[in-house]
């Protein structure tokens, strides 16, 4: 669970990659790798995540924003894969 700053953002049919700048941690689960605030990373949001979310993509998704994010690590991703180790369960 994170607090971060929304630096960039692309889209595609089903999801936006986000880049973020790691404001706050506010706690990790037990197989979470260590993620210090003042880290940038990416973070793939999928679109019905967006959708179910109280927030509007058009209010959410503003580069400079603040959002909370639940994030989850992806095991076993190759680092020649284009996909973002990290990626959104909820939005907060």
């Amino acid at each position: 669970h994170i607090t971060a700053r929304l630096l960039s953002f692309s889209e595609d049919k089903t999801k936006y990659l986000c880049s973020v700048w790691v404001e706050k941690v506010h706690g990790y689960g037990s197989a979470t790798p260590p993620l210090p605030a003042g880290t940038q990373i990416d973070i793939e949001v999928n679109k019905t995540l967006l959708e179910m979310s109280d927030l509007k993509s058009s209010r959410l998704l503003n580069e400079g924003n603040i959002i909370e994010l639940k994030i989850s690590s992806r095991k076993h991703i190759s680092s020649k894969s284009s996909l973002p180790s990290w990626r959104a369960i909820r939005i907060y």
